[in-house]
């Protein structure tokens, strides 16, 4: 899925992300080519330390790094070749410095078990974890993880004391990472309680939006919340899905792009779907827990057309009209641009954002106007064109007479 890389690539990402060359002359040789396609997309994203620390000689600190890094970019079976390897050596570590090692693994080992679906299995490990009383960054993480642990098993009062507990800590603590993903949690088991609750949620999602620094990170994540409750009320979420898709698949995170694509799946129609199985079959071989999720839900269907996934892996940018936000894929990871509510440049891209449009039209639907003049008005719309490329990055082409976006998938 990630794009093929040439001797060029490899040489230039190798080099680049130490100045050290000659040891990355030396790694070179033992790495295989997955290790070498994480190496280019952790240097792409700006993420020179983790790739070097994947290059690095094993100690206790690079290996519990390594296993992170694996685990965050779905290479399990490094993750694991990893987690036995430290593993190994707390046999030869005592006191605080073998209880925190011992911490770290059964949080990352429970990581593990979740990210398979394997949720009692990760439920014992972070119900042993937070027996040990671990600092308040890695018992929030414990306490987040076990709470999602809780809800996909539908113990939602257990997972629900869980979050308030995170709660209490955010009052001691408060720029916990976790707690975004605590709120959001905490939508969807209200989402479920009740009707009410249901509608009452989408008002507690545009707060999200507006709450929290909107990050690639952050939008896959309040997209997949809105999908869960478009499900509830029994609507269509392909834009949902196909944006969470666009988002997961440029982050490099293959386990979410394929949940994603069982969303689409589930969203478009029977005829649709043999088509796009031939594509999701690459996933459901490489992801248990995508596995286990498209077979409890390949019954479903829906009634819109798949979208060309052309515009997924092809495209530079997305837009998400609603939000005002802009993605561009570059070569330095995910850049993302925010507009300003009730900005002209947001009702224009979102106008752009229906397809090809001829300028007239354009015009009286940025404008409100009636009428089109060339001679009056041909200027206005040559400026917005021109902010339109300035503030965000986006080209817009003119093609037999129509605006169109160049490279944006809008959703």
């Amino acid at each position: 899925m990630r794009r093929n890389m040439g001797h060029k690539d490899i040489s230039y990402t190798l080099k680049t992300i130490s100045s050290n060359e000659k040891a990355f002359s030396r790694k070179k040789n033992d790495l295989s080519n997955s290790h070498i396609q994480l190496l280019n997309m952790l240097y792409r994203e700006g993420k020179q330390r983790a790739a070097l620390a994947l290059t690095h000689e094993n100690d206790e600190l690079h290996s519990l790094e390594k296993l992170r890094i694996y685990i965050e970019n779905s290479h399990y079976e490094n993750a694991h070749q990893e987690l036995t390897s430290l593993k190994q050596q707390l046999t030869m570590l005592s006191g605080a410095e073998k209880t925190e090692l011992e911490m770290e693994l059964l949080l990352e080992e429970a990581r593990l078990h979740a990210l398979n679906a394997q949720w009692e299995l990760a439920q014992e490990k972070l119900t042993l974890l937070i027996t040990l009383k671990p600092n308040a960054i890695t018992l929030a993480t414990a306490l987040q993880s076990r709470a999602n642990v809780y809800f996909e098993r539908r113990l939602f009062n257990e997972s629900m004391k869980d979050l308030e507990s995170i709660n209490s800590l955010a009052v001691i603590y408060p720029d916990l990472a976790v707690k975004l993903y605590s709120d959001v949690l905490k939508i969807k088991i209200q989402a479920h309680s009740s009707q009410r609750m249901l509608l009452q949620a989408k008002k507690s999602i545009q707060k999200l939006w507006d709450e929290h620094q909107k990050t690639p990170e952050t939008a896959l994540t309040i997209l997949r919340l809105e999908i869960s409750c478009l499900k509830l009320e029994k609507r269509n979420y392909l834009k949902q899905a196909s944006a969470c898709y666009w988002l997961a698949y440029h982050m490099g995170d293959l386990l979410y792009a394929s949940l994603a694509l069982i969303d689409i799946y589930t969203a478009i129609s029977k005829e649709q779907q043999g088509e796009l199985y031939t594509y999701l079959e690459f996933y459901l071989k490489l992801y248990p827990r995508a596995q286990i999720e498209f077979e409890a839900n390949k019954h479903l269907c829906g009634n819109e057309s798949v979208i060309d996934f052309n515009i997924f892996n092809s495209t530079s940018s997305l837009v998400l009209c609603d939000q005002n936000l802009i993605f561009h894929n570059t070569n330095s990871g995910i850049e993302y641009i925010s507009l300003p509510k009730r900005d002209q440049l947001v009702e224009a891209i979102n106008v752009l954002s229906q397809g090809p449009i001829f300028k007239d039209e354009f015009f009286k639907q940025c404008w409100k106007k009636r009428h089109f003049s060339l001679h009056l008005h041909d200027n206005l719309v040559r400026t917005l064109i021109c902010r339109i490329r300035k503030e965000t990055k986006i080209n817009i082409l003119s093609q037999s007479k129509s605006l169109v976006m160049s490279g944006v998938f809008a959703v």
